[in-house]
């Protein structure tokens, strides 16, 4: 259970958001965060939560994992203590991805990869 009464007074905990409010509740965020517990079966993982939000141009605060070098303008943290000081001192910034990445990371681009390790190459 999370004490939302704990949080700063700028911090909104929604709880469970329906999917299709998912995005306007994205849009009208100034920073998003990607709270994961890092931990052996999140270091596999390639979170298709982190492109949405940096195709919607958010700053993003994330846990950080070696899957994540890849992404840019986003702070990262490894401790609880780094998490506070980013939830402190980060500002709102217009973050702008490449097209070249937005690109390389399309799903026609994934099916692409899926479809060459399926057949061996």
């Amino acid at each position: 259970s999370i004490d939302i009464t704990k949080f700063p007074d700028n911090m909104i905990f929604t709880g469970k958001v329906e999917h299709e409010k998912v995005f306007s509740y994205i849009s009208s965020a100034d920073i998003v965060i990607l709270p994961f517990k890092v931990n052996e079966l999140i270091e596999c993982v390639d979170p298709v939560k982190m492109y949405e939000y940096l195709a919607l141009n958010k700053t993003v605060i994330s846990s950080y994992w070696q899957e994540l070098e890849k992404f840019e303008n986003v702070h990262f943290y490894k401790t609880k203590e780094e998490f506070l000081n980013l939830a402190e001192t980060v500002s709102v910034k217009e973050t702008k991805i490449s097209q070249q990445f937005i690109e390389e990371n399309c799903w026609e681009e994934r099916i692409k990869i899926y479809e060459n390790v399926l057949r061996g190459k």
